[in-house]
C-alpha cells in the first residue's frame, strides 16, 4: 500500500470516527486532542505492547482539565481509537504479541543484520549515538516483522551478542567513544570559536561606533558655534602684526597721560 493510498483511507477512517456516537458528542477541539492521543496510545503499543500506563494518565489529564469523569474519558479514547484503527486497543496488542512468537529462526537472524546497521549508522552518520541508531534499526525491523519494537531490541540483541560474543551494548559504548564524541566535541570547540569571534566583532563594532560618534559630536559643536580651526589658522597668519604701543584711549595710555611729568627748573 502506498503513501497516498494511506492517507486516504486514514481521511475516509477519521471521516467515521467523527461521526460515531462518542465521537458527534465532542466539540471539534476535543475531538481532535482525543483523535491524537489515539495515535500515541498506538504508537505506544507498537513500541512497549503495553498501553494501561498511557491511557490512564491521559484518561486522567484530561478528565481534570475538562472536568469529566476519568472513566468516560478514557471509554472515549477507547470508542475513538477503535473507530479509527479497526480494532481495539488489546486485539493490537494481541496481534503483535502472536506475531512475535510465530517468528522463525531465519527471522530471528534478521536480528544480526539490523544490529550491524547500527556500527554503519553512528560510524557514517552526522552526530548520530548509539541510542539513536539502536531505536531506530529497532523500529525497522519491528515494521518489517509486524512485531514490537521492544521484541526487535531483545532479537538483536540476542543474535548479536551470540555471533560477536560481546554484549550489543557494551558494543555501543565503543562505538559512542570512537565515533559520537569526537563529533560532539568537535561541535562543541566550533561553537565557542563562532562565540569569541562574535563577540570580538562586536567588541570592534562597538568602538568604531564610539569613534564616530565622538568624532560626529565634535564636528557638530564646531558647526554650531561657527568655529573653524582650519579657518582660524588661515586668518591668523593674515592679519597684520599687533603694535607694542598702547593703543590711544587704552587704560595703560591713559595711565601714562596722567603720571606727573619731572621738576621743571627755571633758569638762574
Amino acid at each position: 500500500m502506498n503513501n497516498t493510498t494511506q492517507q486516504k483511507d486514514e481521511t475516509e477512517r477519521i471521516a467515521i470516527t467523527r461521526e460515531s456516537f462518542s465521537g458527534r458528542l465532542l466539540t471539534d477541539t476535543q475531538f481532535d486532542e482525543i483523535l491524537a492521543h489515539t495515535r500515541i496510545v498506538e504508537a505506544e503499543i507498537h513500541r512497549s505492547g503495553t498501553f494501561k500506563d498511557c491511557l490512564g494518565d491521559y484518561a486522567y489529564t484530561y478528565a481534570k482539565r475538562h472536568k469529566a469523569d476519568p472513566q468516560r474519558a478514557e471509554n472515549i479514547l477507547r470508542d475513538l481509537y477503535r473507530e479509527r484503527v479497526g480494532e481495539t486497543m488489546n486485539q493490537t496488542r494481541e496481534r503483535l504479541m502472536k506475531r512475535e512468537e510465530a517468528l522463525t529462526e531465519d527471522e530471528k537472524a534478521m536480528g544480526y543484520e539490523h544490529a550491524v546497521r547500527i556500527g554503519e549508522r553512528v560510524e557514517h552518520g552526522d552526530k548520530i549515538a548509539f541510542s539513536r541508531a539502536y531505536a531506530s534499526e529497532a523500529g525497522a525491523m519491528a515494521n518489517d516483522l509486524g512485531i514490537t519494537h521492544a521484541a526487535a531490541r531483545k532479537i538483536m540483541a540476542e543474535e548479536f551478542e551470540a555471533a560477536e560474543n560481546l554484549p550489543l551494548r557494551d558494543w555501543g559504548k565503543e562505538l559512542d567513544v570512537q565515533h559520537f564524541q569526537p563529533q560532539i566535541e568537535a561541535e562543541k570547540e566550533e561553537r565557542a570559536r563562532s562565540r569569541d569571534n562574535s563577540r570580538g566583532q562586536t567588541r570592534t563594532d562597538a568602538r568604531s561606533r564610539n569613534g564616530q560618534g565622538a568624532a560626529t559630536a565634535g564636528q557638530q559643536a564646531a558647526a554650531d558655534t561657527g568655529w573653524d580651526h582650519a579657518q582660524d589658522v588661515a586668518d591668523a597668519g593674515e592679519r597684520p602684526a599687533q603694535s607694542s604701543v598702547p593703543r590711544s584711549g587704552s587704560r595703560t595710555q591713559n595711565r601714562i597721560n596722567r603720571a606727573p611729568s619731572g621738576p621743571t627748573r627755571s633758569g638762574p
